[in-house]
């Protein structure tokens, strides 16, 4: 009985966490002046650059070569933008509060179907009440 528990946490763990991950993100605005030196020093997942000639859009992991930032882009080919072009940019940033808020709901909610699993696994061995 204790494996289904096991698996039951598992299963709730792994549904969750997409969703606790997405709401503990936010987009932070960066100074365009000190971009490149922020993408060295932090080496971030993703960047989000509006330009003057593309608009807006995200790049994965954003690199800096010479004057141009370059990386992936959402149909996963190489980018590159001249910093010239970037006319703003947003850095994701992790929520620390609101990770230390949802990672307690998510503990709460594995304990309670846990417990919920436990009890009800017992009454149906013929240890529990009738």
């Amino acid at each position: 009985m204790k494996k289904l528990g096991s698996s039951i946490r598992r299963s709730v763990a792994a549904l969750t966490l997409p969703f606790v991950m997405s709401a503990c993100m936010t987009w932070q605005q960066q100074d365009v002046a000190s971009l490149p030196d922020v993408i060295v020093r932090d080496q971030p997942d993703k960047v989000r650059l509006r330009t003057r000639s593309e608009g807006e859009f995200e790049l994965e992991n954003p690199r800096i070569s010479g004057d141009t930032i370059s990386g992936l882009s959402g149909s996963r080919r190489v980018v590159g933008v001249p910093l010239a072009d970037v006319v703003g940019a947003s850095l994701r940033q992790i929520k620390v509060a609101s990770v230390l808020v949802i990672g307690g709901l998510v503990v709460a909610l594995i304990v309670a179907v846990a417990t919920w699993v436990s009890v009800n696994s017992l009454g149906s061995s013929g240890f529990g009440l009738p």
